[in-house]
């Protein structure tokens, strides 16, 4: 009988023992949780649902204790849309006022991204309701930025409008919030129809005028070229003919030396053969009258005066 009892005791002691192991077991399991790779978490305690320390855990598996877990943000780009698609997050376009009261509606998107190193603040301003926030914060600063600009701007400065828009939300969100707003695309504008025909009509008539200067622009540069043009030609023509009147001088000059080196030339020829044949003006006279009937063709006819008449003389 003392035997059965040892017996029934250790097989008592042994089934609580193992049913020891295994609520160990489970409640092991449960003390470790993972943050993902697009993810950062803060600890906090599944009883007092207090943060536990100030550490932000990235990627990877941890140990946190039995009854912690991590409360997890995305630390990848988030977006939001104000326009007519059903899909994403946002709401429909938005209806704003431009610096004259006029209506517009326009449709926005951009995205956001949280900053991980603010994650605690994030979460003691809004724990995990945060997304709600920002998209009534954004609508609030989109619609005050566009008041800022005049009508015109929407259509000739859209780039300058969606710069302000992002830099202003950009600022706006991360005060509040500790996010950052990186990229932001202004989409679609829609003007009531009676605005749209006017703008159209002064845009029109805006790009006739600028189109009748430049026309203006355009005869007043040919008519610029034409006189000048004529400049050039009538300096053309007198360069010209100050050049043929140059030139005909020229030709003057040279044909006058070469008759007078001719004759400097014939009359020292004289002179040698005055000189050479002992002659005097008389004899010199008669042999170059004489050489020159000899060179005469023997058909010629040739008249001679002399102090008794004329005498004609037939070669």
């Amino acid at each position: 009988m003392p035997i059965a009892c040892n017996a029934a005791k250790v097989g008592g002691i042994t089934l609580c023992l193992c049913i020891l192991m295994v609520v160990f077991s489970f409640l092991f399991g449960f003390a470790w949780d993972v943050v993902s790779p697009t993810e950062v978490g803060i600890l906090a305690s599944s009883v007092s649902k207090k943060i536990i320390d100030d550490t932000v855990y990235k990627s990877g598996r941890y140990f946190v204790g039995v009854g912690n877990y991590f409360i997890k943000f995305p630390i990848t780009y988030q977006g939001i849309d104000f326009s007519y698609d059903e899909e994403g997050v946002g709401g429909p376009p938005l209806s704003v006022f431009t610096r004259e009261g006029q209506t517009l509606i326009v449709e926005v998107s951009f995205f956001y991204r949280i900053d991980e190193t603010r994650v605690h603040d994030l979460y003691r301003i809004a724990a995990l309701n945060y997304e709600p926030l920002i998209q009534r914060k954004a609508e609030e600063v989109l619609k005050n930025v566009a008041s800022t600009f005049h009508i015109n701007d929407w259509f000739t400065n859209r780039d300058d409008i969606s710069n302000a828009m992002r830099e202003t939300l950009n600022y706006e969100l991360y005060t509040t919030f500790h996010v950052y707003v990186p990229i932001l695309q202004l989409r679609d504008i829609e003007l009531p129809a009676d605005l749209e025909t006017a703008l159209v009509e002064k845009v029109v008539t805006q790009q006739n005028q600028n189109t009748e200067i430049l026309r203006r622009n355009i005869t007043i540069i040919q008519h610029e070229t034409e006189a000048q043009l004529a400049i050039s030609q009538s300096i053309i023509v007198q360069t010209l003919q100050e050049a043929t009147s140059f030139a005909y001088e020229t030709k003057q000059q040279a044909d006058a030396e070469v008759k007078k080196m001719l004759l400097d030339a014939n009359s020292q020829a004289m002179y040698m053969l005055k000189t050479e044949l002992g002659l005097n003006n008389t004899e010199l006279v008669n042999l170059l009258f004489a050489d020159m009937i000899s060179k005469k063709p023997a058909e010629s006819t040739v008249y001679v005066g002399f102090e008794s008449g004329s005498v004609m003389i037939q070669n």
